[in-house]
């Protein structure tokens, strides 16, 4: 049966996109950056969102895009934002980030969170992705920040263009300083949609990407999250024979927090789940209160409805064997994909398996007869 729990009185994280204007054409990006639209919100009408989602009580912000340092009126908004007790995040690719730029974040009076876009080590992987020129600027915008004191994240999308670097770029991260990294999949949105097949692996190039996760992973111990890496433990647990040692799930659908404890506000007020899924609108800010689209939305009403729903009877899982192991697929992905939430359209566990090679067959019968992999 779907779950039935009690909603949140509100949401606890919002990303917020406060421009669509991006100096990069990113092949992966799931908002397909570019001008700005006729509908945007002006300054004005941002800062009373963010005025808004803070009478909400909400925990984080984050300021996104698009580039948000872009944002003519970028400190002015990230100023409403610490003026209340939130969390301030920051998602940018650093290759704006100036000595005057880190002062000026470190004045701010409660230092944000900072997420760093690098999608390789090498210049050659990292601007094919992102565009000539890109990965020394991003290299040093990273340094500018570190050095200045803030804390930076990179955050590596991981496709078939770079998967190879996946231990480089952990290095990497570690010799700037950076102290954690996150690692993920493109979800096949906007700009990501155009170049799908050229950034999709094969079980080939799974299995080397997982093994490649697994051991950056090993050599970077609590320094490295994020869905990559639960699909490399996962993985490694599959290998090694040690399948107990993953967490079990209960066969339904659990996976994401979208319209249950998060959401996302367009560069135009629409209100969505998450900012991978902007054509899944509940609403639109300049229509009505955030609050009411929260709690009276359609779209969050059945996003909180197939909470619980049977793995079994989710788009594309039905016939897996690991229902047992598993929450549910990304559902943006799905939406994307087929317009139906939540649905299989992304990696999975069912991915690792498939990187078994000819084996996975043999290891899919040891998971549905509930036996030990390799028994003793």
């Amino acid at each position: 049966m779907p779950n039935t729990r009690k909603v949140l009185s509100a949401p606890i994280n919002v990303d917020f996109l406060i421009t669509s204007r991006c100096n990069l054409r990113c092949l992966h990006c799931s908002a397909s950056s570019g001008p700005t639209p006729a509908d945007a919100l002006t300054t004005v009408e941002q800062r009373a969102v963010i005025k808004e989602v803070a009478k909400c009580q909400v925990l984080r912000i984050t300021l996104t895009g698009g580039e948000p340092l872009l944002h003519k009126d970028f400190f002015t908004l990230a100023h409403d934002v610490v003026e209340h007790p939130i969390k301030l995040q920051i998602n940018t690719n650093a290759t704006l980030v100036t000595d005057d730029i880190v002062r000026r974040l470190r004045r701010l009076g409660r230092p944000p969170f900072i997420n760093v876009s690098l999608d390789g080590a090498t210049a050659e992987t990292h601007d094919r992705i992102r565009g000539p020129g890109s990965f020394e600027r991003i290299i040093r915008g990273i340094r500018r920040l570190v050095d200045g004191g803030l804390s930076a994240r990179p955050f590596m999308v991981v496709t078939a263009l770079n998967y190879h670097e996946i231990e480089a770029a952990a290095g990497l991260a570690r010799k700037l300083d950076c102290g954690r990294m996150f690692l993920s999949f493109p979800c096949y949105a906007g700009r990501a949609i155009c170049y799908a097949e050229e950034m999709e692996m094969s079980p080939d190039q799974w299995r080397k990407a997982l093994e490649t996760a697994t051991v950056a992973d090993r050599q970077n111990p609590g320094a490295l999250s994020g869905p990559c890496i639960e699909l490399a433990r996962f993985y490694s647990a599959l290998c090694d024979g040690k399948l107990d040692a993953t967490n079990a799930g209960d066969g339904t659908f659990g996976n994401c927090g979208g319209g249950l404890n998060q959401i996302a506000i367009g560069v135009n007020g629409d209100v969505v789940p998450c900012q991978m899924a902007l054509g899944y609108v509940a609403g639109n800010l300049r229509k009505e209160p955030i609050i009411d689209i929260w709690r009276n939305s359609p779209v969050f009403h059945h996003l909180r409805s197939v909470r619980g729903k049977a793995l079994r009877e989710v788009q594309g899982c039905q016939e897996c064997p690991l229902h047992m192991r598993c929450k549910g697929p990304c559902p943006a992905s799905g939406y994307n994909r087929y317009d139906v939430w939540p649905a299989r359209a992304s990696p999975c566990y069912m991915t690792a398996l498939e990187a078994l090679g000819p084996s996975h067959r043999q290891v899919i019968e040891h998971i549905v007869q509930e036996k030990p992999l390799c028994p003793s």
